[in-house]
């Protein structure tokens, strides 16, 4: 009777164990895709990119962070991108370290402190439906992610490194917590060449590829900074294959979570 009893409790863990680690079906698109995001508030030089990219049909995610003391100026050219089709995201109220933060003062205050005036800001905004959230310095844990889906319908980490294309976790996993490459210049990892290699495993295998930058330049003079070359390759790469621009609520879209 023992031996039968453990006979089932096993059987029992091995269907639970079965089930916890079930990965989200994998979403393939007919050339794949590129996701380019953009954090921070650099409206003057996002504004340039966009009038510089409008013949590749771009599209990108723009995450906005400390919306509260931004300039008339600022929230303009915000409206400006949105009505040019591109997404506005949340990138943080104060643009806090969120695992930090969490860490110091708990999970409410991180929520009242970050998530509640940001969202409380857009709502007063009603042409802006903020629906994805981009992590401060790529800070995260699954506790706070699973916190943020209760008010987005997607976040975005990061995960740097010059990974081989098949390995790479930056390709969209089907899931509402996605992770972005950076393109800034500063980054070990950064490399043209690289980002094309990435393109094209994404174009022959119909993956959708997910960056991230900060402040798009002629010329790159410090940290956080991304070429307009750089961002123009990519932009061609894509156009040139035939490969979609999709937005972080795209992606919400697209989730089975």
């Amino acid at each position: 009777m023992k031996s039968y009893v453990w006979g089932m409790i096993a059987s029992l863990l091995i269907v639970i164990s079965a089930t916890s680690c079930a990965q989200p079906e994998e979403v393939t698109v007919p050339n794949g895709g590129v996701v380019i995001t953009f954090d921070d508030h650099h409206f003057k030089d996002w504004l340039k990119t966009d009038s510089l990219f409008k013949a590749y049909e771009w599209k990108a995610t723009f995450c906005v962070s400390l919306i509260g003391s931004r300039s008339p100026e600022d929230i303009q050219s915000m409206h400006a991108l949105h009505a040019a089709g591109h997404e506005i995201a949340g990138h943080g109220y104060l643009h806090v370290h969120a695992a930090a933060y969490v860490a110091l003062k708990g999970m409410d205050t991180y929520i009242n402190d970050e998530i509640i005036p940001l969202i409380e800001y857009f709502e007063q905004d009603s042409m802006i439906d903020l629906r994805a959230y981009a992590y401060p310095y790529g800070s995260h844990h699954v506790s706070i992610d699973n916190e943020l889906i209760n008010y987005f319908d997607i976040v975005r980490g990061i995960k740097n490194g010059n990974r081989s294309p098949e390995r790479s976790p930056c390709y969209f996993n089907n899931s509402t917590t996605v992770y972005a490459l950076g393109l800034d210049q500063n980054l070990f990892h950064h490399s043209p060449d690289y980002f094309l290699d990435l393109l094209a495993y994404a174009n022959q295998e119909g993956k959708i590829m997910i960056f991230y930058a900060h402040r798009p330049v002629e010329t790159v003079t410090g940290d956080y900074q991304v070429s307009l070359a750089t961002l123009e390759t990519i932009c061609k790469y894509a156009c040139e294959h035939q490969m979609h621009f999709y937005t972080l609520s795209d992606l919400a879209n697209m989730s089975d979570d």
